[in-house]
C-alpha cells in the first residue's frame, strides 16, 4: 500500500513536472511574442512619426505654394488692372486724335472753300 501511495505520489511529481514544463514552455513563447509585439509596436510608431513629418512637410510646402500663388495671382491682377487703364487711355487718346483729325479736316475744308 506504501508503494502504490508512493507510486501514485511519484506519477503525480511526474505529471506536475510535464505541465510545469508546458507552462514554463508558453511562458516563454508568450514573452517571446510580447517581445515581437513591442518591436512591431516601436517600429509602428517610428513609421507614424516619419509619415507624420512627411505629412506636416507636405502641409507646410503647400501653404508655401498657396502663399505664392496668392501673391502671382496678385500680380497678375496688378497687370491686368494696369492693362485695362492702358486699353482705356489709348482709346480716349484714338478719340482725341480722330476728333482733332476731323477739326483739321473741316478746317481744311472750310479754308479750301473760302
Amino acid at each position: 500500500m506504501l508503494t502504490d501511495a508512493r507510486d501514485v505520489l511519484n506519477q503525480k511529481v511526474t505529471e506536475f513536472e510535464i505541465t510545469h514544463d508546458k507552462v514554463q514552455n508558453e511562458l516563454r513563447e508568450m514573452s517571446n511574442s510580447v517581445s515581437d509585439l513591442e518591436e512591431q509596436l516601436a517600429q509602428t510608431s517610428h513609421e507614424k512619426r516619419e509619415l507624420q513629418d512627411v505629412l506636416n512637410n507636405a502641409k507646410s510646402d503647400q501653404a508655401l505654394q498657396l502663399q505664392e500663388f496668392r501673391a502671382h495671382q496678385s500680380a497678375w491682377e496688378a497687370q491686368r488692372t494696369m492693362f485695362e487703364d492702358n486699353e482705356r487711355n489709348l482709346k480716349d487718346q484714338q478719340r482725341k486724335l480722330e476728333d482733332e483729325v476731323s477739326n483739321h479736316k473741316r478746317e481744311i475744308e472750310t479754308y479750301l472753300q473760302t
